[in-house]
């Protein structure tokens, strides 16, 4: 049943979020294992995306270099 009274709303809140999400470890852990599974994925993006530049380089002149590449070259007008 909703609960119309604000302050009894949050209070059921508050106990629902406790008992969902903070008391059960197995939830936790799904969690932390899930999140380290995409960091690990988004750290591979980045190196491949890296390597890409690195392999490719300047299309205008022989820079190599991925941190010169983000803005290397570019007309103002199109940023």
């Amino acid at each position: 049943m909703p609960r119309k009274d604000p302050e009894a709303r949050r209070q059921y809140q508050t106990e629902y979020a406790r008992r969902r999400y903070h008391s059960d470890d197995a939830f936790r852990s799904g969690i932390q294992r899930r999140t380290r599974a995409r960091n690990i994925e988004i750290r591979e993006q980045k190196k491949a995306l890296v390597a890409a530049f690195k392999a490719g380089g300047c299309s205008l002149c022989p820079e190599r270099e991925p941190c010169a590449l983000a803005a290397h070259h570019r007309d103002p007008s199109q940023k």
